[in-house]
């Protein structure tokens, strides 16, 4: 994939697309009836065992680490207001 240079507005589209398609996704959900979800589940568990066998670790893309970020600076900011004891 090609580099997206910050502030255009690919950046924000590329972020937002796979949210949108999850949240239209998880909107589905309740209307389905039991045995199609039974089926996503068990796909979805097979590829969970056949990823834990892969060998090499996943390297995350661009998106990954931006939805990453936000949790890991809250939890920074948790850990430097915690005062520290010396012995």
């Amino acid at each position: 994939m090609e580099p997206v240079a910050p502030g255009s507005g690919l950046v924000a589209f590329r972020l937002l697309y796979p949210i949108t398609i999850r949240v239209f996704g998880w909107l589905v959900l309740p209307g389905r009836s039991q045995a199609p979800k039974d089926a996503e589940i068990m796909v979805l568990r097979q590829e969970v065992a056949v990823l834990r066998r892969q060998v090499t670790r996943p390297k995350p893309d661009w998106g990954d680490r931006a939805v990453l970020a936000g949790p890991a600076d809250a939890v920074r900011g948790a850990v430097t207001d915690v005062p520290h004891i010396l012995p």
